[in-house]
């Protein structure tokens, strides 16, 4: 860098990176949202379940408020429209039309890009300051996810998003006579670049760089927000048809690459093996050429071309049910409309099972991690079965397997699903609440599922809140080659392992104290505060512990949304349905432990016992909090 960048763009990067790689990166469900994204979600309630759910209409309209009162992207006229549906929540029944007026309206000031301008500028407006308070951060936390959230939003992936600070706040770095720089700077890169035209290029790059100011940088964000739009010709392998006779499906070709190949042969010998792929040794008798129009760069751009393969292939399906599976590869070939390759993708491993590094391998050291484990499972099922449990325990396996092993994040979350409503369902014949204190609430199964998953899960995140920062200390003492923690801070907070003991949380929190006057970045030292004083707080823990348990009704209750949304409305190309996959499975590994827990180590006489037992475990963590006994014995640290 050649210039010294604010307090406020300094902390935003720290925020950003640690939204990827740190302990913001943790799956939450909050963190995929802003308020674009969440009036997305309200329209399609509106759409397809008329906000119905008291549930989904509580969770909308708490949202959108302390939106309100939170992001900074909220100003002027965008402002009023979010003000205006959070009222108009008290007269939905009446005038539906209304309030989805008021989304459509406001989405469009979302997608013009109005909101993503007004977080910018709202960067910019903190730059003068030399310091930052709670407010200030919190505001600058906030700029930082929505932005991402915006970017995810336009259809960027996030290994495209990662990077995106680090190509703005550079400078052009001199390599083997030439100059590297990812800043869109616009200077075209010289046509028969001889060494007196690469001089003048290298010159004016240096000249750009050293006239751009921090708002400059700051406002090259909406370059990447507002790209041009490019056409691509994408190629990928299909492993299950054989096509003799090109064929046109839903604007994919489906063409042989042997009888009528796409990538012209006259540049190198390369080019020929480029048009072949392989799954495992099968070579693809079928290849599928796609057009596809972007401008959300390459990775996100062969994402949609490869989803209008798996689009075209189900039409193609509905002529040829019974057939082989069909797949479609990992690995593409971009090519120009002339049949030149200009870009490439390659997977070594197009399947899960060709992937030797995913291979199910019982060995010696297996045994040795997992046997303790093992023999608790079988020891709870075996309980279970005695206690008439037994079926159900089958069923939420083998739908947990099923989802294990699925390709698709739909089937995933669907499966996921189903093992954990097979888990925590009511008996068919009970009929009293297990939860529920108002004589006229009646208990549906959704609602036993948030209160027992949700306290489950919230109990949980106490538990890897500490542990989790503990990693990420570690992983910033790596990088820094190992200098960044005292030797005898090392000892103390139980990173110098020996092999063979017991790796515990507890010596990692009686040294936050002294890891909170080491230099470990502003943001993670905030992070060391702040976990010191969960521990030492009963008042915060509480907190906390109140906080996690909302997230997670929220996450549960979202999964939920998403499961009808693919099981009743046959949507299955929600832009979080990967994220809110692997939630599904946290949650229905996190139950299946803890039900499986109660049987083998307590004296659970039912179904019931276990799942009503689970959400009380949360229940007497908090009366133990409220009546003042310390956080780790709590938690048993």
């Amino acid at each position: 860098m050649n210039m010294q960048l604010s307090h406020a763009t300094r902390y935003f990067w720290e925020c950003w990176s640690d939204l990827f790689d740190g302990v913001g990166s943790r799956r939450s469900l909050l963190k995929l949202f802003n308020a674009h994204a969440i009036i997305k979600e309200l329209q399609d309630e509106m759409t397809y379940n008329d906000l119905l759910s008291a549930n989904n209409r509580n969770f909308f309209r708490s949202t959108l408020g302390n939106y309100l009162k939170t992001d900074p992207g909220l100003e002027g006229v965008l402002r009023i429209h979010v003000r205006e549906i959070i009222k108009e929540f008290d007269n939905y029944k009446r005038r539906p039309g209304y309030m989805k007026e008021l989304c459509r309206s406001a989405l469009r000031l979302f997608r013009d890009g109005t909101y993503f301008g007004s977080l910018l500028s709202s960067l910019k407006g903190m730059m003068t300051l030399e310091e930052l308070g709670p407010a200030e951060k919190a505001r600058v936390k906030a700029i930082a996810n929505n932005m991402i959230v915006e970017f995810r939003n336009i259809g960027l992936t996030d290994d495209d998003i990662r990077p995106l600070p680090g190509k703005l706040f550079n400078s052009p770095v001199p390599f083997q006579g030439h100059v590297l720089w990812n800043f869109p700077h616009g200077i075209p890169f010289p046509e028969n670049a001889d060494e007196p035209r690469l001089a003048e290029y290298r010159k004016n790059l240096i000249a750009f760089d050293l006239a751009l100011g921090e708002n400059a940088r700051i406002d090259a964000f909406s370059k990447f927000f507002n790209n041009d739009v490019e056409e691509s010709h994408f190629i990928f392998g299909i492993d299950g048809l054989d096509v003799e006779e090109t064929i046109m499906v839903s604007g994919v070709e489906f063409y042989s690459p042997s009888k009528n190949p796409r990538v012209v042969r006259e540049a190198t010998d390369g080019a020929v093996d480029s048009e072949l792929f392989h799954f495992g040794p099968r070579r693809c008798a079928t290849n599928a050429l796609v057009h596809q129009v972007s401008k959300c760069g390459r990775r996100s751009a062969a994402d949609a071309a490869r989803n209008r393969v798996q689009k075209a292939l189900s039409v193609l399906r509905r002529l040829r049910p019974g057939a082989a599976p069909i797949m479609v590869s990992k690995s593409y070939v971009v090519i120009d409309p002339e049949g030149r390759i200009n870009g490439a993708s390659t997977h070594t491993f197009e399947r899960a099972e060709d992937d030797i590094t995913k291979k199910f391998i019982i060995n010696a050291e297996f045994i040795s991690q997992h046997s303790t484990h093992l023999n608790d499972l079988e020891r709870g099922m075996a309980k279970a079965s005695a206690h008439g449990f037994s079926s159900k325990v089958d069923d939420a396996l083998y739908w947990l397997r099923r989802a294990e092993e699925s390709y698709s994040p739909g089937e995933r979350l669907l499966s996921y699903w189903i093992s954990l409503e097979t888990l925590c369902s009511k008996p068919e014949k009970t009929s009293s609440n297990w939860f529920a204190t108002n004589e006229k609430d009646s208990e549906e199964n959704i609602d036993v599922i948030v209160a027992v998953v949700g306290k489950a899960r919230a109990v949980t995140k106490a538990y890897e809140y500490g542990w989790t920062l503990r990693q990420q200390v570690m992983v910033a003492n790596m990088n820094n080659g190992g200098r960044l923690i005292p030797p005898d801070l090392l000892v103390k907070a139980g990173f110098a392992h020996v092999p063979g003991e017991m790796i515990t949380l507890r010596s990692f929190i009686d040294a936050l104290g002294d890891l909170a006057t080491i230099d470990l970045g502003e943001l993670m030292n905030e992070q060391v505060e702040d976990l010191r004083s969960f521990y030492v707080d009963t008042k915060m823990a509480l907190r906390k512990l109140a906080e996690f348990y909302r997230d997670s009704a929220d996450e549960v209750n979202f999964v939920y949304r998403m499961r009808n949304k693919i099981a009743h409305d046959g949507n299955s190309e929600h832009p979080l349905l990967e994220f809110v996959s692997a939630m599904a499975g946290d949650y229905t590994h996190v139950m299946f432990s803890r039900i499986m827990e109660a049987f083998s180590h307590g004296d659970c006489p039912g179904p019931a016992s276990a799942l009503i037992g689970i959400a009380q475990n949360y229940d007497m963590m908090e009366k133990r909090l409220e009546d003042g006994e310390p956080v780790h014995q709590v938690l048993g640290l």
